[in-house]
């Protein structure tokens, strides 16, 4: 093992850091969208305890969609945490592979793609949390039609 052989392997390590890079980003989305969830439910449930509201079938309602998308997006985050924990063992591979005699090239394939396939299935929960966001939103409700 000389110093250009870890040179090398350091490198070809770091290629897949640039995915963590991106699931690092996914996963502060994702936690952002998680926080405002849950603190759309606290007012949400506190308004009904209250009982001062005359849209208590809509508040409701509303809570059902909170939930569904609460757990959307804990999904999620468990696939964008897997996908990185993936990226970690491939990274780890590449450069033990590089360094020494272990053929690590079916460790690297099989978790740099388990990487991307929970990535993308990352990617489909939240779009499939912000589709069902929009059953929530309420804009334009005082605004005059569009003209025709």
């Amino acid at each position: 093992m000389n110093s250009e052989s870890i040179s090398h392997g350091i490198q070809l390590a770091l290629a897949p850091v640039f995915l963590l890079t991106a699931i690092a980003a996914m996963i502060g989305v994702i936690t952002q969208r998680l926080a405002r969830i849950i603190d759309r439910g606290r007012i949400v449930e506190t308004t009904i305890e209250d009982g001062a509201s005359k849209r208590l079938d809509t508040l409701r309602e509303e809570l059902v969609i909170l939930r569904q998308r609460a757990k959307l997006v804990n999904i999620s985050l468990g696939l964008f945490t897997g996908s990185a924990i993936c990226v970690g063992i491939t990274t780890a591979a590449l450069f033990l592979g590089e360094v020494s005699r272990v053929n690590a090239l079916p460790l690297v394939a099989a978790t740099f793609i388990g990487s991307l396939a929970l990535f993308i299935l990352g990617l489909l929960l939240y779009l499939a949390e912000v589709r069902l966001s929009r059953h929530t939103f309420s804009f334009g409700r005082y605004l005059p039609p569009p003209p025709q």
